[in-house]
């Protein structure tokens, strides 16, 4: 049996992120897997684990994904090669390296990344880059930060709490020029629910840094939202930050329009999907166990006003009484929703 041990490093900056893989392989004295390997993978998580599996003999590895990389898919490789029980396969650390001036814009962006290309060379997939930064910060147990030293005392405690309000559990520390940072062995490799938004929703999160400026809030709603107000809202009052800068939500809606389809709200910034989770028949007890339950972390949030807003996007009286026929008549602008997993790839 061949014995693999993984540090992965993620981070949406080419440079820093490739620096700092390369001095930690060489400080640690294990073997790095460059991002340029499976830069153009399709599951990258996998493809690093399919290089490793070349290498004669056991082997301690640095793996560094490229900035199109979810940490979903290379856990998903790992617990994939531990059921085989080909391989023992440990991924001991997953790193999220940012640059502190760079983190506001990496969140905010509107750009769309290629995730993977076809046989020709083209591009066949995209994916939001702030999505995919806000996913590495998550799931990450320890998370870098460098080119601290350019903001001000007010802007670095406003990151540091932000990064932790992403990641409450993960271990946030400022990169020293003269000293290499390595990560610790994780304890506990499945990681999943150690998103900001997840922890909120189930009643745990307590970020170890806080700012005043950083906030967030559950809002809990049994009504579905109409989905053409709830794209009015979003629209105007989320991407214009009327009520705030809301950063990250996360959490679990239903449309009046889409009767039994639970959906995983995803946003970031300005970009959002929605993910159908389940899809149950009318009669069946658990339809209206969840309506909308949601996490939203931001920046001067004005909670009042979120609710109030949220609220003014579910059903009025009037329209929930008249039931499903008027529901199915609605105008309903959203594309229609991916599963998770295909989403997931």
């Amino acid at each position: 049996m061949l014995n693999i041990d993984v540090i992965a490093v993620f981070g949406p900056n080419d440079e820093i992120r490739g620096a700092y893989s390369r001095a930690l392989a060489k400080a640690t004295g294990r073997t790095l897997v460059p991002a340029i390997e499976v830069l153009y993978d399709h599951d990258p998580g996998s493809a690093a684990i399919d290089y490793l599996r070349w290498f004669s003999g056991d082997i301690a590895a640095v793996a560094e994904l490229p900035a199109t990389a979810l940490p979903t898919e290379l856990i998903a490789a790992c617990a994939s090669d531990q059921k085989t029980g080909i391989n023992s396969l440990r991924l001991s650390a997953i790193v999220c390296i940012l640059d502190a001036e760079q983190l506001m814009d990496e969140l905010t962006t509107e750009d769309f990344l290629v995730a993977a290309v076809d046989s020709c060379g083209c591009p066949s997939d995209f994916i939001a880059r702030a999505s995919i930064t806000a996913t590495q910060i998550e799931l990450a147990q320890t998370v870098i930060i460098t080119n601290w030293q350019r903001l001000t005392t007010a802007q670095l405690s406003q990151t540091m709490a932000l990064i932790s309000a992403l990641s409450p559990t993960a271990t946030v520390r400022l990169a020293d020029p003269h000293t290499l940072l390595i990560p610790g062995a994780a304890e506990n490799t499945v990681v999943q629910d150690r998103a900001g938004w997840m922890q909120i929703l189930s009643g745990c999160a307590a970020p170890p840094f806080q700012d005043s400026s950083i906030s967030w809030l559950r809002y809990e709603q049994l009504r579905p939202f109409h989905p053409q107000r709830l794209a009015q809202l979003l629209q105007h009052d989320f991407t214009e930050h009327r009520l705030g800068r809301i950063m990250r939500s996360g959490g679990f809606c239903r449309f009046a329009t889409r009767r039994g389809e639970l959906l995983l709200w995803d946003q970031v910034g300005s970009t959002i999907a929605f993910h159908q989770v389940s899809n149950s028949a009318d009669d069946d007890p658990e339809y209206f166990a969840i309506s909308q339950d949601l996490a939203l972390i931001g920046i001067n949030l004005d909670h009042e006003a979120i609710i109030a807003g949220l609220d003014t996007a579910v059903l009025s009286d009037e329209e929930f009484a008249a039931g499903p026929a008027l529901w199915r008549e609605l105008v309903d602008p959203f594309p229609a929703s991916e599963t998770a997993s295909d989403t997931a790839g």
